[in-house]
């Protein structure tokens, strides 16, 4: 999947570390860092198909939805997010 990271595309696969801005509209969300698990299409009685997204916000025990309003919003995480990795290793 695609999105756009401040005018540019980045590009994130299923189980790559991701960082919401600072904006990212919601105050649940901002400055926080995810797991990116993936596309959850809901595909609706009168034909119309949502694009929504799941995501596994560190420290979280349950997924959450977000829409793809909040795509934009993702970015790489920064250099100093290697223990996390790290640490998410350990328990994968």
């Amino acid at each position: 999947m695609k999105i756009n990271n401040n005018g540019d595309k980045m590009e994130i696969k299923v189980g790559e570390l991701f960082r919401f801005s600072w904006f990212a509209g919601s105050r649940t969300l901002s400055g926080r860092q995810g797991l990116y698990m993936g596309e959850a299409f809901i595909h609706r009685e009168d034909g119309v198909t949502v694009e929504n997204h799941r995501v596994l916000m560190i420290g979280d025990e349950k997924e959450t939805i977000i829409d793809r309003g909040l795509l934009k919003y993702m970015e790489r995480p920064s250099e100093d997010t290697s223990l996390i990795e790290q640490r998410m290793k350990l328990f994968s």
